[in-house]
């Protein structure tokens, strides 16, 4: 008996030294951040500043180098970002912030953040309305990181004017269904089975990694569907008990 009451205190021990050593890991990452976060910000802000060329004293040369500068900056603050909420989910300091909006009109204001990227590459995005929702409950900064980061990855990987994003707004008994639709995003097989086992978050890169995170925060789900040269990423959000 005595053996094993060692056992279970050594393994307690462990236990507690694992749990320590993984609060030190996610401070650090925590402090880092913001340590890279500032002088990053501020070279995203000059280089933005600068590219204007209001004096017009630069040359076309300068300007390119300068927009690299900001663009190289804004995927490193991106990839930063996602670090950032990686970490408060594992530490579950990711809070839900609920509020009550009209689902579809938070999908078209999303439209219109993005109408810029879209024209670039002179896309089409469409939005289809099909259910009878009117307002919903959820955290939608939540909402709204995991659709940005989708269409966002679909305008990436899109080749210019012939991008087609198709977002429909669905329902079914229990569920709000929100499905994006692209001819952009090629997901590899290996990668859409990963991302569809829900037990799995390793190997998916930040941005997959981060949607799966968010939306198992919201208590929804989200499945990679693709046929032809299509890619759907499907939505499911618990619809609210009456």
């Amino acid at each position: 008996m005595e053996k094993y009451i060692k056992r279970i205190e050594e393994l307690e021990k462990q236990n507690a030294f694992l749990i320590s050593e993984n609060n030190l890991k996610s401070e650090f990452i925590a402090n880092v951040s913001h340590e890279i976060k500032t002088p990053l910000n501020s070279i995203i802000g000059f280089s933005s500043i600068l590219g204007k060329n209001k004096n017009n004293n630069l040359e076309e040369k300068q300007l390119k180098y300068l927009n690299s500068i900001n663009t190289n900056g804004l995927k490193l603050l991106n990839i930063l970002e996602n670090i950032i909420i990686l970490n408060k989910i594992e530490l579950n300091k990711e809070q839900l912030n609920l509020s009550t909006k009209n689902i579809h009109e938070f999908i078209q204001d999303i439209i219109k953040l993005l109408k810029i990227q879209v024209d670039e590459k002179a896309m089409k995005i469409n939005f289809i309305n099909r259910s009878n929702i009117s307002t919903y409950t959820t955290d939608y900064d939540k909402l709204s990181l995991i659709i940005i980061h989708i269409i966002s990855n679909a305008i990436k990987f899109s080749q210019i004017s012939i991008g087609v994003i198709d977002i429909y707004l669905d329902e079914d008994d229990n569920n709000i269904i929100i499905d994006i639709k692209n001819n952009g995003t090629i997901i590899e097989d290996e990668i859409k089975e990963l991302f569809n086992n829900k037990d799995n978050y390793k190997d998916l890169g930040l941005g997959l990694s981060v949607i799966k995170y968010t939306i198992k925060a919201l208590n929804g789900s989200i499945q990679i569907s693709t046929r032809d040269n299509n890619t759907n990423f499907i939505i499911c959000l618990q619809k609210e008990k009456n």
